[in-house]
């Protein structure tokens, strides 16, 4: 029945090709391709003895056997599925529906319990103590304990390839207190801990297999090219999953993943609308858009001659028309973004971005305010320096692989030439840019990043952060940002020292989206992390 429906939709598609006009997200769409390299949780069930643990893979078996549909996802087979050191895009999303942290981060940038049941904070904001969730067991039939716990958030924080370990700055031990007891103990205090505790918890010792066993609601089963995810119904809601089995399928190239997609094979799909490469869809299907912390921001070099000056940093800052790139460079696919953090965050505040957006108006009295002056007729603004008269002729740089960055470029170069600055954007390929920015061969330059769940600017801002190309100095920074984790209310003093500073222009959020068959998915609510997020209340509808 399957290969009939896949031959009557490759028909469809072909005829489609043939006749039809472009119709926006249904008909035609250009989106990334999730094969571009990256850039970054009821009652509790009774312990059970546990069987002799095994690394051996299963032998596939289908647990609907009777049924003519089959939900396939993409998977590169030549991709690591190590949940700590993958940064494979195809599998780092299916690890999701293998392995659980102890909390996961829900839509709107909050932490929910998953594997563990309740923490305690210490008076001075120092100790945390996580009570796990006992009866836990992986895959193998090994039960999870703290040491597992500890291991695996030791391992995040310290494996050189750990795709983790940036955010455990503030940790300075972990340890279990007993078998279903995780200490964390930091070295300055941090509030939102648990935002950043979904790491995967895979068993003691296995950080160098190649698929550690995991705890979620499915297990991986095969080998090679044909690997499989079976329902794991030692998972807490496994009664609820919508599939017994899901069929994963080796996306050798771009062209593969466009006809397994379009011809129904891959029945869900990861993409970036605002991505540097891109397939074209031709099948009707429905895009499923979520937020991000994918970042976006103009970062400055502080040796440059124009912008050691503090007012025009100042002055570019609200030099960035964030709607009109939102909107006409992103199509909507980002939210504009006048604070470092998304909106759903609680460090969110509406009053202050409604003060510090886009005002051209704030300029000129910003030019005022540091007695900048033109000389012609040109509108060039001009500061005066120990030995001469400085204009404020700029050196932007960009990455030009990526025609929606380079699109906000351009608009936040437009108004800055149309507001006293001279602006030359000088489009460079990644590694050129790189270079650049290694060298400090620039004044300004646009970047993204994707930032931890609590909004965490320390790679960015502090001293040694080590995405701290312009070197942002600033007396007490770091106490600023430390503040901020400590206290999310003290990240207001942060966002206001930014804009009085001028240490950073943010400019937007990246939104990401996933795709899906029309109406065969209800209740998709997939996130920053993980595409499968509440998959135990999905409803699902084959035709």
């Amino acid at each position: 029945m399957k290969k009939y429906i896949k031959l009557l939709a490759l028909f469809l598609a072909m005829i489609m090709l043939c006749s039809c006009s472009v119709v926006n997200g249904a008909i035609t769409s250009i989106i990334e391709s999730t094969r571009e390299a990256a850039a970054s949780e009821s009652p509790e069930p009774s312990p059970e003895e546990s069987e002799e643990p095994s690394d051996e893979p299963e032998e596939i078996v289908s647990s609907i056997e009777s049924s003519n549909h089959q939900f396939g996802v993409a998977f590169d087979p030549d991709g690591s599925f190590n949940p700590i050191t993958s940064q494979n895009r195809l599998n780092q999303d299916i690890i999701y529906l293998i392995y659980e942290g102890l909390f996961e981060v829900t839509p709107e940038y909050t932490a929910r319990p998953v594997l563990c049941t309740s923490y305690d904070v210490s008076d001075n904001l120092l100790v945390y103590t996580f009570n796990i969730r006992t009866g836990v067991k992986f895959h193998n039939g090994q039960s999870m304990t703290a040491e597992d716990v500890v291991y695996s958030l030791n391992m995040a924080s310290n494996t050189e390839s750990s795709v983790y370990s940036s955010r455990f700055h503030s940790v300075a031990t972990i340890t279990a207190l007993d078998d279903y007891t995780v200490q964390i103990v930091l070295g300055s205090p941090y509030e939102q801990l648990p935002l950043i505790l979904d790491v995967p918890i895979i068993p003691e010792g296995s950080i160098d297999t190649a698929v550690p066993s995991g705890t979620g609601p499915y297990k991986l089963s095969g080998s090679g090219d044909s690997l499989t995810l079976l329902k794991n119904n030692d998972w807490l809601n496994s009664s609820r999953l919508p599939f017994d089995q899901i069929y994963l399928y080796n996306a050798e190239t771009s062209d593969t993943l466009r006809d397994d997609f379009e011809t129904s094979r891959i029945d869900l799909l990861k993409i970036d609308p605002t991505g540097t490469s891109s397939i074209t869809f031709h099948n009707d299907y429905e895009l499923f858009q979520y937020s991000t912390n994918i970042f976006q921001y103009v970062g400055f070099n502080y040796d440059s001659d124009v912008f050691s000056n503090e007012y025009a940093r100042r002055a570019v800052c609200y030099c960035i028309d964030r709607e009109t790139i939102v909107e006409d460079a992103y199509k909507g696919r980002a939210a504009a973004a006048v604070l470092p953090c998304r909106e759903e965050s609680i460090l969110y505040d509406a009053a202050l971005s409604e003060k510090h957006g886009f005002n051209t108006a704030r300029v000129k009295e910003i030019f005022e305010e540091g007695g900048f002056t033109t000389l012609d007729s040109t509108g060039l603004m001009y500061f005066e320096t120990s030995l001469f008269m400085q204009p404020l002729t700029v050196d932007f740089i960009v990455n030009s692989e990526n025609p929606y960055k380079v699109a906000s470029a351009e608009r936040i170069a437009e108004v800055m030439n149309e507001n006293g600055f001279s602006v030359t954007l000088r489009l460079l390929t990644y590694d050129d840019y790189m270079k650049a920015l290694n060298t400090d061969d620039y004044d300004m330059y646009l970047a993204e990043v994707k930032l931890t769940p609590d909004f965490d600017l320390t790679t960015i801002l502090t001293y040694y952060g080590k995405l701290n190309f312009g070197t942002v100095t600033y007396e007490d920074l770091s106490l600023y940002i430390k503040g901020a984790l400590e206290n999310s209310g003290a990240a207001l003093d942060l966002f206001i020292l930014i804009y009085e500073h001028g240490l950073m222009a943010p400019v937007l959020f990246k939104d990401q989206a996933v795709i899906a068959p029309r109406g065969l998915i209800t209740n998709l609510s997939p996130t920053a992390a993980n595409s499968f997020y509440g998959i135990s209340d999905w409803i699902i509808n084959f035709e």
